[in-house]
């Protein structure tokens, strides 16, 4: 029995039935790259700070024991990355400063990523300075 819309309006019969799965489907796809997007951005973003704290602790090494030291790359380049993410070269570079009566060390990671989904390559830099304690 079909029924008139004065009367029901939320009838079975209406034209506005698939309006939901319409919707869905359009939407859906957003969504989707809205999380994807998301999963990246934080991958990044612990990329980075892994890359920060080891370049740190990399430094603080290179100003107790010094820059020629194979620990100090060794300690540089032990970063986490997560799942799917691939690396395509770094470039560490450490150096000594003057700057006035102080020394510093200074140790600067430039490390290449390949992003898992989008197949982009990012360059995250990294740099950090310690007093150089040998000199003191």
């Amino acid at each position: 029995m079909l029924c008139a819309r004065s009367l029901r309006p939320n009838c079975a019969y209406s034209d506005q039935s698939g309006s939901g799965v319409t919707g869905f489907v359009l939407v859906a796809p957003l969504i989707c790259l809205v999380l994807i997007m998301g999963f990246t951005l934080g991958g990044l973003v612990i990329s980075k700070t892994s890359m920060q704290a080891n370049v740190r602790q990399a430094a603080r090494w290179a100003a107790l024991v010094g820059s020629n030291s194979s620990d100090v790359r060794q300690k540089a380049h032990q970063f986490w990355l997560p799942l799917g993410f691939g690396t395509c070269g770094s470039d560490l570079q450490i150096t000594r400063k003057n700057i006035g009566v102080t020394k510093f060390v200074s140790v600067r990671l430039n490390q290449c990523l390949e992003l898992p989904i989008l197949r982009n390559v990012v360059t995250l830099t990294v740099t950090e300075s310690e007093v150089d304690e040998r000199a003191i």
